[in-house]
């Protein structure tokens, strides 16, 4: 290799590199890590890549070899985690790909030689600029995040990585040969990802269906324990109706028939299950209440229900709406003590569902607002690990949702009190 081809060579690589590094920090939004010892190891890696380039003659080995140069290059200035620098690595390659076969079809057809190292220099410029074009103006970070959140597309990912690998070979070696088989590819590879798409969505419906027919199995002989106590109460009464009608003709003056009605009436006093629970449209809410009533009776804590709307709409699933209202529901339980009262409103507006609940709790403070939603994070005692999860799934949930969450404080019979309310 003479020495103008080997100055071409390095050009061409280190500009396909910070090509590559620009669009990886375009997807995270963020600038580099330019500390010496990370463009020590960079730099390091790049020549690596460089010397095979020279002396190693197998084309497919040499790329798959410079993908991994590139992704440990990727790895170490963006400080991310091995998963997410892969992603990026992924994600930023196969852009990289696309915008320079994007310049090189037009090239292929204007020029005799688009092989040459001048014009791939001159494409991998043109592709330079507009990859800074797209880190500076271009919000690619959303595309990050939504493939980030979601499982699905991080698969389709995975599969878009190995069915480029062959075409990229071919690129390298042969860019005339590329470019024509560039159709077929993108028709085979479109036809693989809707295979998953449907693949993976169908698994997606059938876990949904199972959570919702778990939660069911869960709260409905809940609802029909309620329904029973009601019925029960509902005949138990009809009888202490018909025991203080006796007393009108059993007690011949008023004091011994007050005597009489005071003592029965405590006798009736006693707690009755809370019917009204049966009142909601969604059935499986209704079940789930009952549940969490009767956990905070058994402790001794008294639950204040201030139910607004019995019709519940929202495009929340109504399991899910459990999911929430139960990590809410945990977390007050949890935080009160023996004659506590826990304070309840629940509300269905413009189709979208309010929940709030407010138990005895901590002032809240700019650390706490900023800390509460993190994983991991709790106030309580961290005797356990699953500590600090429920808050950040609900807000996980939430935001998948477009729902919101206020933190409050209050006071309340002269005691201070927290209140989470949810709208979604």
């Amino acid at each position: 290799m003479n020495l103008n081809i080997f100055i071409q060579t390095i050009l061409n690589f280190s500009i396909e590199l910070v090509i590559i590094c620009i669009i990886a920090f375009a997807f995270l939004q963020s600038k580099p890590d330019l500390s010496f010892i990370r463009l020590s190891l960079s730099s390091i890696f790049l020549l690596s890549n460089i010397i095979l380039e020279t002396y190693l003659n197998n084309h497919i080995l040499f790329t798959l070899i410079s993908m991994f140069n590139i992704f440990l290059i990727i790895l170490i200035i963006t400080r991310e985690s091995l998963a997410h620098s892969f992603y990026l690595f992924v994600l930023s390659y196969c852009s990289a790909l696309i915008i320079q076969l994007l310049i090189a079809i037009p090239f292929n057809y204007l020029l005799k030689s688009p092989n040459n190292n001048i014009y791939m220099i001159l494409g991998n410029i043109i592709t330079l600029i507009i990859a800074f074009i797209v880190y500076k103006f271009v919000p690619v970070h959303y595309i990050y995040n939504f493939i980030l959140s979601n499982t699905l597309y991080r698969l389709i990912m995975y599969n878009i990585l190995i069915m480029s690998l062959f075409f990229i070979c071919l690129y390298r070696i042969n860019l005339s040969d590329a470019l024509i088989l560039f159709p077929v590819v993108t028709i085979y590879i479109s036809l693989i990802i809707i295979i998953n798409i449907i693949y993976i969505s169908t698994k997606l419906r059938a876990q949904t269906q199972s959570d919702i027919i778990q939660a069911y199995n869960e709260y409905l002989p809940v609802i029909e324990q309620l329904i029973t106590e009601v019925r029960e109460r509902q005949h138990q009464y009809d009888n202490d109706l018909s025991a203080l009608n006796c007393l009108l003709v059993t007690c011949n003056d008023y004091d011994s028939l007050s005597a009489e009605l005071k003592k029965n009436i405590k006798s009736l006093s006693i707690d009755m299950a809370p019917s009204f629970l049966l009142s909601f449209n969604l059935k499986l809410m209704s079940g789930f209440l009952y549940s969490e009533y009767a956990k905070a009776t058994n402790q001794n804590i008294q639950l204040s229900f201030d139910i607004k709307n019995y019709n519940i709409h929202t495009i929340v699933p109504e399991y899910v709406l459990t999911q929430l209202i139960g990590i809410l529901f945990d977390n007050a339980i949890e935080a009160s003590t023996c004659n506590d009262k826990i304070f309840l409103e629940i509300n269905s507006v413009n189709n979208r569902f309010i929940f709030s609940i407010a138990n005895p709790g901590i002032n809240i403070t700019p650390d706490f607002l900023s800390d509460i939603f993190k994983n991991g994070y709790s106030s309580k005692d961290e005797s356990s690990k699953n500590r600090g999860i429920g808050l950040y799934m609900l807000k996980k949930t939430l935001d998948k949702y477009h729902g919101k969450i206020y933190v409050s404080n209050e006071i309340i019979n002269s005691k201070t009190y927290i209140r989470f309310k949810i709208e979604v």
